[in-house]
């Protein structure tokens, strides 16, 4: 894995994690880890398999 894509990748599991946060500070929402770790590893699996569909 490229060093970008290391950091692109950091920051995407953080931004996500941040509106997790925020609807719980704002919103008194507050999600399972589980959920939120669903959440993220589904929209991970996304994103490689379709910059793997592109790069094939």
């Amino acid at each position: 894995m490229i060093r970008t894509d290391l950091i692109k990748l950091l920051g995407f599991v953080l931004g996500l994690q941040l509106i997790f946060a925020a609807l719980h500070y704002f919103g008194g929402y507050e999600a399972s880890p589980a959920i939120t770790g669903g959440v993220t590893a589904g929209l991970l699996t996304t994103y490689f398999a379709r910059k793997r569909r592109k790069q094939a």
